[in-house]
């Protein structure tokens, strides 16, 4: 077990090289947007827009999915919450929480959404995934999420765009412990755990089948670190 006090336990942590698609261009709405109209989120696909940009829970659904199959991967249409098109073209905001990350985006892209903005919620924090959406999609951590919801609370017309993914190198980004990772301690052993951080978060992986890579995360990224150094 990786309880014992013998054996190295791993947390899985962000590091400085980010897959960063930013999203730019912010304009609209009845108040300044937000961080100057630049946001800066964690997303492996391609841009999109100018297009005009909503929240979710304005059309039934802020978390971009409905029903008990919350694991349905590869998505499937058993979590649209919008049987028919909803959307047409605009870059949709989702809030994170109980269904899969890529099911949301999947729901939004056969609703008619040309994009869509992943945003945490409190308790997951600044923890985020450089995923492999099925649309051109970002994900901003609890700050910059809640500030684009309250920008787009009030007023007409709020459009932006998603600039595309790019490897960057970001202080800002490091050492931001995943939201899925164990944060200690454990009892009743008396001994803490995990023992060690490591990069864990948007690693660049082989794919499971054929030649090409895949962006994993998780603290099956971060051990290796660890056991390599060992």
């Amino acid at each position: 077990s990786g309880n014992a006090p013998w054996v190295l336990s791993i947390a899985n942590a962000t590091h400085d090289r980010a897959i960063v698609n930013r999203v730019v261009g912010l304009s609209g709405g009845a108040t300044p947007p937000p961080n100057g109209g630049t946001l800066i989120g964690a997303g492996a696909t391609a841009g999109v827009g100018p297009a005009p940009i909503v929240y979710a829970g304005n059309f039934g659904s802020a978390l971009c999915a409905t029903g008990s199959n919350v694991d349905a991967l590869p998505p499937s249409t058993s979590t649209d919450p919008w049987p028919t098109n909803v959307f047409n073209g605009q870059i949709v905001v989702c809030d994170r929480g109980i269904y899969a990350r890529v099911i949301k985006g999947f729901n939004v892209e056969n609703a008619g959404g040309a994009g869509m903005i992943l945003v945490n919620s409190e308790a997951d924090g600044e923890s985020v995934i450089a995923d492999q959406h099925e649309l051109p999609a970002t994900h901003l951590g609890y700050v910059d999420g809640l500030a684009l919801k309250q920008w787009l609370s009030s007023g007409t017309g709020h459009t932006g765009r998603l600039e595309g993914a790019a490897v960057q190198n970001l202080e800002q980004v490091a050492d931001i412990l995943s939201a899925s990772s164990g944060r200690g301690p454990v009892t009743p052993f008396g001994v803490v755990k995990p023992n060690v951080t490591a990069p864990g978060t948007d690693i660049i992986a082989a794919a499971g089948t054929g030649n090409g890579i895949a962006i994993l995360s998780g603290t099956s990224m971060a051990t290796p670190h660890v056991t390599g150094a060992a």
